[in-house]
C-alpha cells in the first residue's frame, strides 16, 4: 500500500473528520501539516507563528485605517478573488498569474478573450488576511502563551484522545501540538465570522486559490452557509499523491473545501478523489496560453540544460549541477540554474559554492520561466510545476532521485513515461545523450486545455446562474 493511501485508511479508521471542538472539525484544518509529519516521519520544534513574526515588527499598525475602511465600505459584486501574493515576471510585470486577468485583463494585448463585461465590472478584487484580525490573533497567542507557562489550560479531552491516536500511529507532531490545534480553531472561527460579514449579500460568486489554509477553509464554509458558490483555481502540482485533493471517503461531504476546483487540464481532474459536494472543472491555465502564443515557433536550444531549484532540495541539486558541467563529455552544453523567487537573496549563503563557479550561469533576477521553457530542451529538476510546466512546451524532463520522498508528485509522470529519473550525473549525462526525447508522447493538451479565460469566463458564469 502507497503512503498516502494507508494515511487515508488511517484517518477513515479513526474517524478522524469527526473529531470536532466547540463546532469546528480541526481535523480538516491540520491534516495536511500532519501528514508531512507522517510522510517525512521527522520531528520538529514546535510550529512558529509568522503572526507573531509579523507583529513583533508592528507592521500591522500601518495597515489597519486602509484596510478598516476597504472592509467596511466594500461594494457589492458578481465575484470576490481573494489575493494570494503570489508573483511571477510576465512581460516585464510583476503580475500573479493565477487571478490578476480578473481585475486587469492581464492578456488582453495578446488576442485572447477577457472576461465579459457582465462580469469584468463587477469583480471585487481584495485580500482576506485583514490585520485588524491578525491582530486578534496576535493578541491570543500571547496570552495562551502566558496561561500555559503558569499552566492555567486545560486541554479539551478530544484533543487529547486525537493525539493519543497519532502518538499510537507513531506520527512525530512536534512538541505542545495540543496549542497548535487550539490556535487554529480559534483563528478558523474568528476568521469564519470576519467572511460572513464581509460576503454576507454582496457577491454571487468567491474565487480563491489554494484552500489548505485556515483562512481559505473559513472562507470556504461561510460562503456555504451563505449559499454562495466558490471556486479554486489551480496553482500548482496536482496528483494522486496530493493529500489536499485526495480523500478515502468520498461519499462524505467536506465544507471546508470549495465547491468547485477549476484545474489546468483533464490530467489533473483524474488524478483527485475528491468528497462529495467538490467537483473539478478543467479551464486551462492562463498563462500558458500567453506563453504558448507568445513563444510559438522558437527553436529549442538542445545544448542548453536548466536546473530548477527549490529551497528544500536546492544544495543537492546545485552540486549535481557542478558535477554534471565538470564532466568532459558535457563540455559542449551550456548549463543554466534557475533560483526559486525565495532563494534569490540568500543563495549566495546557503549555496557557496555557487558563487565563484564559472561553468554554470546563476539565474537570480525575477523573469518569466516560460520563456526558459521554450528556449531549451532539457529540465531539470526534484519536485516542481515548472517540470511539468515544461511538458506544454515539448521539453525533455528528467527528475532528480534524491529520495522516494522528495519526488512524490512526480511519481505518476516518471511511472508514465513523461519524464525521466537519474540518480547522478553520470545517469543524466548518459540520458542527455542518448535518451529520450519524449518522440511521440504528447500529454500538453491533456494537461492544459487552451482557451483558459473563455473557458473560465464561461463556467463562472454558469455557477452563478445555477446558484
Amino acid at each position: 500500500m502507497s503512503k498516502i493511501n494507508e494515511f487515508l485508511k488511517f484517518e477513515k479508521d479513526n474517524n478522524l473528520f469527526d473529531y470536532q471542538h466547540k463546532g469546528v472539525h480541526f481535523w480538516a484544518l491540520i491534516r495536511f501539516g500532519v501528514y508531512e509529519y507522517f510522510f517525512l516521519e521527522t520531528k520538529n520544534a514546535h510550529p512558529d507563528s509568522k503572526n507573531e513574526r509579523f507583529f513583533n515588527r508592528f507592521n500591522f499598525i500601518k495597515f489597519i485605517p486602509e484596510q478598516i475602511a476597504k472592509k467596511s465600505f466594500i461594494k457589492k459584486g458578481d465575484l470576490f478573488v481573494s489575493d494570494n501574493n503570489i508573483y511571477k515576471m510576465i512581460d516585464n510585470k510583476r503580475i500573479d498569474p493565477y487571478i490578476d486577468f480578473f481585475k486587469y485583463g492581464t492578456f488582453e494585448a495578446h488576442n485572447h478573450t477577457v472576461f465579459s463585461a457582465m462580469l469584468s465590472n463587477d469583480i471585487i478584487y481584495s485580500g482576506t488576511n485583514d490585520s485588524w484580525i491578525i491582530f486578534k490573533e496576535y493578541v491570543y497567542c500571547l496570552f495562551n502563551k502566558v496561561l500555559r507557562k503558569l499552566k492555567l489550560i486545560k486541554i479539551p479531552k478530544e484533543i487529547v484522545k486525537f493525539l493519543d491516536i497519532l502518538k499510537q500511529k507513531n506520527i512525530n507532531v512536534p512538541m505542545n501540538y495540543e496549542h497548535h490545534i487550539l490556535r487554529s480553531i480559534f483563528c478558523f472561527k474568528l476568521r469564519k465570522k470576519f467572511h460572513m460579514n464581509l460576503v454576507k449579500n454582496k457577491f454571487k460568486c468567491i474565487v480563491l486559490v489554494d484552500h489548505y489554509n485556515v483562512n481559505h477553509m473559513s472562507l470556504c464554509l461561510a460562503a456555504r452557509e451563505l449559499n454562495i458558490p466558490s471556486i479554486e483555481l489551480q496553482h500548482g502540482i496536482i496528483t494522486c499523491q496530493h493529500i489536499a485533493y485526495n480523500f478515502f471517503d468520498v461519499a462524505m461531504e467536506n465544507k471546508y473545501l470549495p465547491q468547485y476546483i477549476f484545474t489546468f487540464g483533464n490530467y489533473f481532474n483524474d488524478s483527485m478523489r475528491l468528497p462529495n459536494g467538490t467537483t473539478s472543472i478543467s479551464v486551462g491555465y492562463p498563462q500558458m496560453d500567453f506563453s504558448l502564443c507568445k513563444h510559438k515557433g522558437i527553436v529549442q536550444d538542445e545544448k542548453q540544460i536548466i536546473f530548477y531549484s527549490q529551497g528544500t532540495i536546492g544544495d543537492k541539486l546545485s552540486i549535481l549541477a557542478i558535477n554534471l558541467a565538470k564532466l568532459a563529455l558535457c563540455k559542449n552544453y551550456v548549463i543554466k540554474y534557475k533560483l526559486h523567487p525565495s532563494e534569490c537573496k540568500t543563495w549566495k549563503r546557503e549555496y557557496p559554492h555557487l558563487v565563484n563557479e564559472k561553468i554554470i550561469e546563476v539565474l537570480d533576477q525575477p523573469m518569466n520561466v516560460h520563456e526558459l521553457l521554450a528556449s531549451a530542451k532539457f529540465h531539470i529538476g526534484v519536485n516542481s510545476t515548472v517540470l511539468i510546466e515544461a511538458l506544454a512546451f515539448n521539453g525533455t524532463v528528467f527528475v532528480y532521485n534524491t529520495s522516494h520522498d522528495e519526488i512524490e508528485y512526480m511519481a505518476d509522470f516518471i511511472k508514465e513515461g513523461y519524464m525521466h529519473s537519474f540518480e547522478d550525473e553520470n545517469e543524466l549525462l548518459d540520458l542527455l545523450a542518448n535518451g529520450p526525447k519524449n518522440g511521440d508522447i504528447d500529454i500538453s493538451k491533456n494537461l492544459f486545455k487552451s482557451n483558459a479565460i473563455k473557458n473560465i469566463d464561461h463556467e463562472v458564469k454558469e455557477i452563478i446562474s445555477r446558484s
